[in-house]
């Protein structure tokens, strides 16, 4: 749950940097969590390459 955060700018919020109201902005913050819950499940890969 609320792990996206809207943010709406209309166009119609004039300001020194959008003197006319010409524009409006649509973004979004988010963030994610991860956890391990069994460790024997884990599994780790090496590789070696060679530049040519």
């Amino acid at each position: 749950m609320s792990a996206i955060r809207p943010t709406v700018l209309k166009p119609d919020n004039i300001n020194h940097a959008n003197p006319l109201g010409m524009f409006g902005y649509v973004g979004a913050s988010t963030w994610f969590n991860a956890v391990r819950i069994n460790d024997a499940w884990m599994l780790r890969i090496e590789c070696g390459v060679t530049a040519y």
